[in-house]
C-alpha cells in the first residue's frame, strides 16, 4: 500500500513540476498574443500578427514533453495566407533548433539550420532567399528576445 502511495505521489509531483516549468518557460513568449481555436488546457497555442501581417505562433510542449515551438510566418504576396516559415524548436533549458521552410515553384523545402551542411540544391535555395531568411530570423529574435543559440 505504501509503494502505491509513493508512486502516485511521484506521479503527481512530476505532473505539477512539469506544468509549472511549462508555464514559466512559455509564459513570456505569449505576451500580447491570443489563444487559437485549437488551443486547450493541455496543449496551449497562441497566435498574433504584426502591422506588416507577419504571423507569430507559439506551441507549448505537449503533455510531459519538453519540446515546443515558436514560429514566424511571412505573409503571401496576396495576403491570403503565409509562405516562408521560420520555426524555433525549443527544448528543456536554453536549447534551440532552427528550422526553415521555404516555398519555391509550388514545392516546400525544409531545412534545419546550423546543423548538417546543405547540398548544392539547398545552398542555391538558401543563397536566393538570404533576405527572406534574415527578415524572418530578425523578427523572431525581436519578438522573443532569443539571441543565444544552442543546437
Amino acid at each position: 500500500m505504501l509503494s502505491v502511495i509513493i508512486i502516485i505521489s511521484l506521479f503527481i509531483l512530476l505532473n505539477v513540476s512539469w506544468f509549472i516549468w511549462r508555464g514559466v518557460k512559455y509564459g513570456g513568449y505569449v505576451v500580447n498574443m491570443g489563444k487559437t481555436d485549437s488551443s486547450s488546457f493541455m496543449n496551449p497555442r497562441y497566435y498574433s500578427e504584426d502591422a506588416d501581417r507577419y504571423g507569430y505562433y507559439v506551441r507549448y510542449p505537449g503533455y510531459l514533453s519538453f519540446k515546443g515551438s515558436l514560429t514566424v510566418m511571412e505573409p503571401s504576396r496576396d495576403g491570403s495566407s503565409f509562405e516562408n516559415t521560420f520555426i524555433i524548436r525549443t527544448f528543456f533549458g536554453d536549447g534551440y533548433e532552427f528550422v526553415l521552410i521555404l516555398y519555391e515553384d509550388g514545392e516546400a523545402y525544409e531545412l534545419t539550420l546550423r546543423s548538417a551542411s546543405p547540398d548544392d540544391e539547398m545552398t542555391e535555395l538558401l543563397d536566393k532567399n538570404r533576405g527572406v531568411i534574415s527578415e524572418l530570423e530578425e523578427r523572431a529574435f525581436r519578438k522573443w528576445d532569443i539571441r543565444t543559440t544552442k543546437t
